[in-house]
């Protein structure tokens, strides 16, 4: 019982990581291209 629990409360954090990667990912990619906007002016 306590293995299938396990897999149960894992996948959520497997899917909320994935969002957060996703999300960190377009700040830095955002911020990356403010940078160079910045240098070019």
């Amino acid at each position: 019982m306590t293995d299938s629990h396990e897999i149960e409360v894992s996948k959520p954090k497997n899917i909320l990581q994935k969002e957060i990667n996703l999300g960190l990912n377009n700040f830095l990619l955002t911020v990356g291209k403010g940078t160079v906007n910045i240098a070019f002016l």
